[in-house]
């Protein structure tokens, strides 16, 4: 159920989908894949059992319902009733309706009794329809087109070999062209001379003593500066129009095969004789094969070559089962400040909602070592850094990441004095504290007009990354040296991952339940976790939980201070916010420094005897549970308040709809039920 692999595989560049899963059974549901440039709002409605359905509005100036059917041929006597409720709530919502899809009613044979209650429904809601020549193999009409309020016309039916149904085609003019032709993209144009050219006229621009006599700020504003005047001569901003990007495991036997296939279908269409009709057939049909067959080979040896890197194993599973992001259709400066403003009062509105507590709880730590100062680091390791790191790039990098690695010999030392610099000073440039926030929709059925749908994705300029990726190789060095990590968190940690996180857990559960013993097992989740962070208290939590002090804290000190960022949507941006809060979403150090701020609570949950593990900002806390021992109880009870206490304390709150407890109750054993729990969770959702 649910599974968008074949939709994914079928749908065009420069088109999406729309998707309403099969609930039980066999197949995929009903579908539609539409161009991008339609703005297509999904709408959600009533489950029914005689027929499956997915509807959604074309939003143009005049808006269209259009409402895709399939009914199953089994017989159902609530199939009249059930469409009969599903049309009256629409008709005298919307004037312009069309109705699509496999109705499996033989139209063609009003005698039928089905047949005839189902065009009396038609004609009391006022739809015609349109189809009135088979559409099946077999002679009858069952894909039917019903429309209200429009004009549609040009019907036509084509035999099509990949199934028994016929193709129906026809046209339709709408209130406004919904096809906006791709505006140029405007990019730098490199070639083979590029990088050459680029290394000959940097030196002559810069040198390295010219670097020394800046302070950090300055020597970024001079980098970036050189960067782009370098640029703008050897590779200049061009329009060009998108490229459309080829399936990377179509090879020349595919093309081959389907420019073969075409030849046959024209040839067909030409004669209109059957013995082309087959001779095409045949040959479609082994150009879907051959394709097949090279999508999965490409698939196997892409697993086969990264069978040891979980990260891009999850992103192949990924890229087969997860649709391609929705991209605005009408991005506007109006829009990015709307997002702006939704994401700024999110965090906001969580703050306020949080109640102070009316204890606090004391946690503490003995510290034996400290961290004063980063060391200096050397070009090799520079350089060692950057080979390793993704060569992701945003609009805020001045040089592009992949052009940036090229071209490292010559802009590397000048990278290294920033860098160096930036860690001598304890000081971190302002440039790199700025974050360009693109919103994406969080699963692809949802309704874009609502922001709750979205989450915000932050990008950082490239070297902001490397300045944090050397301060958290000193850190995290320092922290596992002298034990400063909380030993149940999985997170962030190297040879810790969401692996060893469930093991830890499941072997807990099992070894309770080898004794005979029952195990509740609650799972905590946090609100907008990392953007709530207090920043004083992380300031406080590196001094007296990590021990930074000096340079080092000064360091973090203006890490945090004075973030700002923008909201980007195609080419437009909105104006500036500043960051009053959290720590930096798609950074090194933000998940770090969010393991850091989290440490106190394994001392809390700690003192209740409960066993517990973390994985970011997510907790599972869990207990064996004796239904006469009524002390198990009274410390889950009692750990929950104090944890809840301390999340306020802390600027943190939990998300209740999706915290759950789970019991589990091994065989043998005296069943424990919701019920003998008794008012024990009043903050969680069981």
């Amino acid at each position: 159920m649910g599974d968008c692999s074949p939709l994914i595989e079928a749908t065009p560049p420069d088109f999406t989908h729309l998707h309403q899963p099969r609930m039980s059974g066999r197949g995929g549901g009903v579908a539609v894949i539409h161009r991008k440039d339609f703005k297509c709002s999904p709408i959600i409605h009533t489950h029914f059992t005689s027929f499956e359905h997915l509807g959604f509005i074309v939003n143009l100036k005049d808006p269209v319902l259009i409402l895709i059917i399939y009914r199953p041929p089994r017989p159902n006597n609530v199939f009249i009733a059930e469409f009969s409720e599903f049309l009256s709530h629409f008709i005298s919502k919307y004037d312009k309706i069309l109705v699509l899809g496999d109705f499996n009613i033989h139209v063609c044979c009003p005698s039928q009794s089905l047949a005839g209650d189902f065009m009396d429904i038609l004609e009391s809601f006022n739809l015609t329809q349109a189809i009135q020549e088979p559409t099946h193999s077999k002679g009858h009409t069952l894909d039917l087109v019903l429309y209200s309020g429009l004009s549609p016309n040009k019907f036509e039916t084509k035999d099509i070999c990949v199934s028994d149904h016929k193709l129906v085609l026809f046209r339709m003019v709408l209130s406004q062209p919904p096809f906006i032709s791709k505006a140029p993209v405007r990019s730098r144009v490199f070639n083979s001379t590029s990088a050459s050219k680029f290394k000959e006229l940097f030196i002559s621009v810069s040198s390295t003593a010219f670097y020394q006599h800046f302070n950090t700020e300055e020597l970024v504003s001079s980098f970036n500066l050189t960067c782009q005047t370098v640029l703008d001569s050897v590779a200049p901003y061009k329009d060009k129009k998108p490229n459309r990007v080829p399936q990377p495991w179509l090879n020349e036997l595919t093309q081959d095969l389907k420019r073969d296939c075409r030849r046959k279908e024209r040839k067909w269409k030409k004669t209109g004789l059957h013995v082309f009709y087959e001779i095409w057939r045949d040959s479609m049909i082994q150009y879907q094969k051959e394709v097949k067959g090279a999508r999965a080979a490409f698939y196997s040896n892409l697993i086969l070559a990264n069978h040891s890197n979980p990260r891009i194993l999850f992103k192949v599973l990924e890229s087969i089962t997860t649709p391609s992001p929705s991209y605005f259709t009408d991005p506007s400066q109006d829009l990015c400040e709307k997002f702006l403003t939704y994401f700024t009062n999110k965090v906001k509105d969580i703050r306020q909602q949080i109640i102070p507590p009316d204890r606090i709880l004391d946690t503490s730590r003995e510290l034996n070592s400290y961290f004063s100062s980063f060391e200096p680091v050397s070009l090799t390791f520079l350089a060692e850094i950057l080979t390793h790191m993704k060569s992701a790039t945003c609009s805020l990098d001045f040089i592009p990441t992949t052009f940036l690695k090229e071209v490292f010999n010559t802009v590397g030392p000048s990278i290294l004095s920033i860098i160096n610099s930036s860690l001598a000073e304890g000081v971190v440039p302002s440039a790199f504290k700025h974050a360009v926030v693109q919103p994406l929709l969080k699963k692809p059925n949802l309704d874009p007009t609502d922001f709750n749908n979205f989450r915000p994705i932050s990008k950082l300029p490239f070297l902001s990354k490397v300045l944090e990726k050397v301060v958290s190789t000193q850190l995290l060095s320092f922290m596992t040296e002298n034990n400063l990590f909380e030993k149940f968190q999985s997170g962030f940690r190297a040879c810790h991952s969401t692996e060893t996180a469930l093991l830890k857990v499941t072997n807990d559960l099992l070894l309770a339940a080898d004794r005979g013993e029952g195990t509740i097992l609650i799972l905590l989740d946090l609100s907008a976790a990392f953007d709530t962070v207090d920043h004083t208290i992380l300031t406080d939590r590196l001094r007296h939980w990590v021990g930074l002090k000096d340079t080092a804290l000064s360091w973090f000190y203006s890490y945090l201070l004075e973030r700002t960022f923008a909201v980007t949507i195609g080419n437009y941006s909105s104006s500036t916010s500043n960051i009053t809060c959290g720590v930096p979403q798609g950074s090194v150090l933000g998940p770090i420094l969010f393991s850091i701020y989290m440490l106190p609570l394994g001392q809390i949950i700690e003192r209740h005897n409960v066993s517990f593990h973390c994985y970011a900002d997510d907790t599972q806390i869990y207990l064996p549970l004796r239904p006469e021992d009524p002390r198990s109880l009274a410390a889950v009870r009692n750990c929950l308040s104090d944890i809840n206490c301390w999340m306020a304390q802390n600027f943190l709150q939990l998300n209740n709809s999706k915290s759950e407890i789970i019991v589990f109750n091994p065989p043998n054993t005296t069943h424990i039920s919701k019920s003998s729990l008794g008012p024990l969770f009043t903050n969680v959702q069981p």
